[in-house]
């Protein structure tokens, strides 16, 4: 048993090893595809016909979305590097930074986010929490019906030394089939109407295993998800 999960770490570090790599390496191309669309669009504009801009705008869209991609796999790399203290940490601390770092997205899609406002320390690390919380609250944001003003509404409890964040939000929820994999890398819980790359909520996972914690997506009550994350109380508040 310890031998086969020796095995399984070392194929993991080995994968995100690789993942690093090929993500790192993939960024120079692909920032010379992105130069060479902008210079034919900015300087052939008179001779492209309609289609031709077309698939120019095709070209950087694609671009753009293998960017993002390589973005996340680069930080679904570092978030399984060790090391990483776990200290006491101020959750309201984490929630503030996080928002402040979508404030744009919060901005364009008028969402309403509410928390606590005093909530327990919890024995964590702050960068790691601040990109689960972000990625939680990007996707409650983004999969929404059209037309509907995202709400997400954060609870605090605990229990046994444990503390609970839970996120509920009014988006289109998670279908029953997919609930069981979509925190796995790659899954993605709605169709192509929505941008996404199954990376984020894989991601999310990573880092709280890599902090003891666990976490876990439950239906709401109306419509829409709950997604929480558990933790150990920090030391000094037990």
């Amino acid at each position: 048993m310890v031998e086969n999960e020796q095995e399984q770490r070392e194929c993991c570090e080995e994968l995100e090893k690789l993942t690093y790599n090929i993500s790192h390496d993939l960024r120079a191309p692909l920032r010379a595809i992105q130069g060479f669309v902008t210079a034919l669009v900015e300087d052939y504009e008179d001779i492209l016909d309609e289609t031709g801009q077309e698939f120019c705008r095709r070209i950087k869209k694609a671009s753009q979305d293998l960017d993002g991609l390589l973005d996340d796999l680069l930080d679904y790399s570092r978030i399984g590097r060790p090391p990483m203290e776990s200290v006491p940490t101020d959750l309201s601390a984490v929630l503030h930074v996080a928002m402040a770092s979508m404030e744009k997205e919060i901005l364009e899609s008028r969402a309403r986010i509410d928390f606590p406002s005093e909530m327990p320390d919890v024995q964590g690390n702050a960068p790691v929490l601040v990109e689960v919380t972000r990625r939680i609250l990007s996707n409650a944001l983004k999969f929404v019906d059209d037309g509907t003003t995202p709400v997400v509404l954060i609870t605090c409890s605990r229990k046994a030394g444990k503390v609970r964040l839970v996120f509920e939000d009014n988006g289109l929820g998670v279908p029953a089939h997919k609930r069981g994999v979509i925190f796995e890398l790659f899954e993605k819980a709605h169709d192509i109407r929505f941008e996404g790359n199954g990376v984020g909520l894989a991601i999310a996972k990573k880092g709280i295993t890599r902090l003891n914690g666990s976490i876990g997506l439950e239906p709401a009550p109306k419509k829409g998800s709950r997604f929480w994350i558990e933790l150990d109380e920090a030391k000094g508040n037990i």
